[in-house]
């Protein structure tokens, strides 16, 4: 935080937050494929309700971890819109 501004100016982390959150959504997406991968492939071994509600609950999980990684994807243009104003904010302050 620099102890020069009368906000608090913390880029670094917005750029650490910035790199987690890629690295969840990246998560979720290989996540949400390999379940739907996996249930493709369960077809041989279940079957009738088995593979009905192993269908129902992944397709679910899938639909969560996608309006996640949009969720995420939202969260990073605003992390990106707050960086370019902190990066504007800085150049803007009084000389003493």
């Amino acid at each position: 935080m620099g102890t020069s501004y009368d906000m608090c100016i913390d880029y670094e982390t917005l750029c650490e937050l910035e790199s987690k959150l890629i690295n969840i959504s990246n998560n979720l997406g290989v996540s949400a494929d390999s379940m739907l991968f996996a249930l493709r492939n369960c077809d041989g071994f279940l079957s009738g309700n088995q593979f009905e509600k192993a269908s129902q609950t992944t397709i679910t999980c899938s639909e969560v971890s996608k309006k996640t990684i949009e969720n995420i994807s939202e969260v990073l243009k605003y992390i990106t819109k707050l960086k370019e104003c902190l990066e504007t904010y800085s150049g803007c302050r009084y000389s003493e």
